[in-house]
């Protein structure tokens, strides 16, 4: 992940997914012996009717003796949930690793983390995915480069060099806390009122996602380590 500081944001999304899901359980207490009639009505999490009865077909079983063993019984270990420079989360964040620069982190290469130090895997992984968010992508590392011609935006503006030498330190987390707040309603404001130019957003974002896709292809090595074209459909 923009690896480092995503496994801290990950470990504090996980605690507060548990916490949501039992305050959902509390308010829907009760209502487990109503029974569904007919299809559901469409919503916007569930824009087609769904019948209900599809839910209920049984599931084959296979018997493990059937099943195709590998003599050897290997455990494969790699990481299918990984942010870039291209992930707005990331980026803020201090992160400024490359999808290529990813892999080679993956394959036992060390790599610099935000705060200064070296990091490096004790054994390298078998499959790896760059899976940078969806929404925004590449948008934050645009804003932040001057010479980029989206930094010209006033949404731009907050992260205009951020992650400069020097400007990646403790004291500046508090700083980056803030800038979600603002570049987001920025960006979706200049969107609106086609201050920004939807053009200018999806030749951004194609480009980041060229670079992702080049990446994954380049580091793919049949039989050794295995490389998947992904992304996670979140903003980040």
């Amino acid at each position: 992940m923009a690896v480092g500081l995503s496994l801290v944001i990950d470990e504090l999304m996980r605690i507060f997914a548990f916490l949501l899901s039992l305050l959902l359980a509390a308010c829907t207490e009760g209502g487990a012996d109503r029974k569904p009639s007919g299809l559901s009505r469409p919503s916007p999490d569930q824009p087609f009717a769904l019948d209900p009865s599809r839910l209920d077909r049984p599931v084959p079983l296979f018997p493990a003796n059937d099943m195709d063993r590998d003599p050897q019984k290997r455990a494969y270990f790699g990481d299918l949930h990984v942010h870039t420079k291209w992930s707005m989360d990331a980026f803020i964040f201090g992160g400024t690793v490359t999808p290529d620069e990813a892999y080679l982190y993956a394959q036992g290469e060390a790599l610099a983390h935000p705060a200064g130090f070296t990091m490096q895997l004790r054994e390298p992984l078998d499959f790896y995915a760059v899976t940078d968010h969806a929404l925004f992508l590449g948008l934050s590392a645009a804003a932040a480069d001057r010479e980029h011609p989206f930094s010209s935006y006033p949404a731009a503006e907050p992260l205009h060099d951020l992650n400069r030498d020097g400007n990646r330190t403790l004291l500046s987390i508090p700083g980056r806390l803030g800038l979600f707040s603002k570049f987001v309603p920025g960006v979706l404001d200049g969107l609106r009122d086609e201050s920004i130019p939807q053009d200018d957003v999806a030749a951004i974002s194609k480009s980041a996602w060229l670079d992702i896709v080049t990446a994954a292809d380049a580091h793919y090595q049949p039989g050794s380590f295995t490389t998947f074209v992904a992304y996670e459909y979140t903003s980040g």
